[in-house]
């Protein structure tokens, strides 16, 4: 109910037209601070800083131990070089847990039975995206069935321990 000019606001002040947005501005911030500390007086409060710590924490082991894992099936497969499949894993597991850890946050995949088909999506695309990637550094020295054949074993193992480690340590490190 702000009029502008002639408007008087609560506290006795009068709002020009160009103040107006600034009024609306502050108002949500002013409202965004309540709340925040409404949920810091709550009887359980969020340790923000712990939580973001443990998620890079466990999102690190996570792409090291993708990383780790078809590294390793490409030195038993006879793949390489080695630091193309390292790096590419770091970059695909990373952006691939980063982006199903935003989804499951936001919209509660695993709490809606979810998560599993969309990580198996993800996957396909991982899977898609790495053999593009070693085609490109690697399609010199090997046959591109040579190159599918590792991306699809690599994956299939890291996946398969993955869920492993979901069932040992119960949590996930795909």
């Amino acid at each position: 109910n702000i009029r502008y000019q002639n408007s008087k606001i609560p506290g006795g002040m009068y709002l020009k037209k160009s103040c107006v947005g600034k009024f609306c501005i502050m108002t949500m911030l002013a409202m965004e601070a309540g709340m925040i500390q409404a949920h810091a007086n709550s009887p359980a409060p969020v340790n923000y800083r712990g939580y973001f710590a443990g998620t890079a924490i466990i999102l690190v082991l996570t792409v090291l131990f993708n990383a780790g894992i078809e590294t390793a099936v490409g030195a038993v497969m006879g793949v390489g070089p080695k630091w193309v499949i390292f790096l590419t894993n770091v970059g695909t597991n990373l952006v691939m847990n980063i982006i199903l850890g935003y989804l499951d946050f936001t919209f509660r995949l695993y709490v809606r039975g979810y998560y599993f088909p969309v990580m198996c999506v993800f996957e396909i695309l991982v899977l898609a995206a790495e053999y593009r990637i070693y085609l490109r550094f690697m399609g010199r020295r090997f046959p591109k069935k040579s190159i599918l054949k590792y991306t699809a074993a690599a994956n299939a193992v890291s996946f398969l321990l993955g869920l492993l480690a979901l069932q040992v340590l119960g949590m996930g490190v795909f």
